[in-house]
């Protein structure tokens, strides 16, 4: 069977080229110059106008003039399409090539009522290609899982800002008495998303122990002066190793809960032990809507230890969360590093039957350790600016909040953040509600002038 030619292919600068040449010389020198054929340079003096009016332009590589090809099978249904893909990727759906074909399918049966034609319509994989090339669409890979961002949420991230500076100049906080807190899952194998590869290879395969599933969790825990305290560690293991414990005492607050998931007694248990009881100042406490951290027990230890909180609204973690905006992503990459350092090491022991054992609790809590030391006083106290929770209400202050900033995610939200600071708003009562300690639990206020008994990191 003879071997299918490949059709050449030219931009419409070469066809305007072309053309000219033919014109000062003639169309049959032009064509032997080119290495064309006489048919055409006559087809391409034909559409002469349209092809001038294409050339030039930013699209060079362009073979066709504007409008020329195949027609769209339904310019409704492409539209509609479209619309619902701009709507799912403006809530954060992940649209896979998949979901977009069966999306059209639901389309084209609506459509089929006034356009029996459209039966015909092979969505196909060369349909589904044409169709991203036309609007610019490609498969990407996430870049972050988050939270659906609610409806408000510039609302709401201005409220919460407000409330946390009025709260802080109220109560005369300084930067060593507000922390910042987050728990964040810790994978003892995580995998890597990446790795460098030959082109054209179909297989990449990464290596592994198998317990990519093995987890902790750890809740970091820093000030707006920059001061880290101990990362307090839920180990999912009851049985305490003394080896361990001696070796991080003072390095890491260690729970043997037997679980990762925190509830209220291991929320009363971090907060004695990473921020301890004070006699004599109140301290601010700014953390997420997770539903233990504003339980009525919880509310009944956070009064006896005289901590106030501020929680982040809901769905607004990653815009004003001090942890979820600046510290996760390194603590994540250097825990990462090491990982990778240790796999390639190849010290990895071996069980009887020949595979990889988990890595030891040693091994991975000094990961937890050295990331967390890893990152700098500068990042943590840059991060709580970030956020708007500051100490002052100076416009330097607002300048820096991430969210509103010029290349942030809602910079139009500024005008929104003054209107509301100029005017002095009130809180709304339910933002308030959340927030309040039970005033029975609460101890009396005391002298200000002792140190604090929080556990720092040295």
């Amino acid at each position: 069977m003879a071997e299918k030619s490949k059709k050449n292919k030219f931009s419409v600068d070469f066809k305007v080229s072309a053309v000219d040449l033919a014109k000062r010389t003639s169309l049959t020198s032009a064509a032997n110059k080119l290495k064309v054929t006489r048919k055409m340079i006559r087809q391409w003096k034909k559409n002469e106008t349209a092809l001038k009016e294409g050339a030039g332009t930013k699209t060079t590589s362009r073979c066709r003039v504007a409008g020329g090809g195949r027609k769209l099978f339904s310019d409704s249904l492409d539209k509609r399409l479209k619309e619902w893909y701009d709507e799912a990727f403006e809530n954060r759906f992940a649209i896979s090539r998949r979901i977009l074909v069966l999306e059209a399918r639901s389309i084209r049966a609506e459509l089929m009522a006034e356009n029996p034609e459209l039966e015909n319509l092979k969505l196909s994989k060369g349909w589904l290609d044409r169709f991203l090339q036309r609007h610019s669409l490609t498969v990407r890979r996430t870049t972050t899982v988050s939270q659906r961002t609610p409806a408000d949420f510039v609302e709401k991230v201005c409220n919460f800002v407000l409330y946390t500076r009025q709260l802080i100049a109220d109560q005369k906080l300084t930067p060593g008495t507000v922390y910042g807190m987050d728990e964040t899952a810790v994978w003892l194998d995580p995998p890597a998303t990446t790795s460098i590869a030959p082109v054209g290879v179909r297989d990449v395969s990464i290596r592994g122990t198998g317990h990519d599933k093995l987890r902790i969790t750890v809740a970091l825990t820093a000030k707006a002066d920059g001061k880290k305290c101990l990362p307090f560690v839920l180990l999912n293991r009851k049985r305490v190793i003394p080896e361990v414990v001696e070796e991080f005492r003072g390095k890491l607050n260690l729970c043997w809960a037997g679980t990762t998931w925190m509830n209220e007694a291991l929320i009363e248990t971090y907060l004695r032990q990473t921020i301890g009881p004070q006699l004599f100042h109140k301290r601010l406490l700014v953390w997420d809507s997770f539903r233990c951290h504003f339980s009525s027990k919880t509310k009944e230890v956070l009064g006896s230890l005289k901590i106030l909180t501020s929680v982040v609204p809901g769905g607004c973690t990653k815009f004003v969360q001090p942890a979820d905006l600046s510290w996760n992503k390194p603590f994540k990459q250097h825990i990462q590093e090491q990982h990778d350092d240790w796999l390639r090491a190849g010290d990895i022991p071996q069980t009887t039957g020949g595979n990889c054992k988990p890595v030891d609790p040693i091994t991975y809590l000094t990961w937890v350790y050295n990331a967390w030391q890893l990152l700098s006083e500068e990042l943590i106290r840059k991060s709580f600016k970030h956020c708007g929770i500051s100490m002052t209400s100076e416009t330097a202050d607002d300048d820096a909040i991430h969210m509103f900033a010029s290349h942030g995610p809602c910079p139009e939200g500024r005008a929104e953040f003054n209107r509301r600071k100029a005017a002095g708003m009130e809180t709304p009562p339910e933002v308030v509600a959340r927030h309040t300690i039970d005033s029975g639990s609460e101890t009396e206020d005391m002298p200000t002038d002792a140190s604090s008994s929080e556990s720092e990191v040295e």
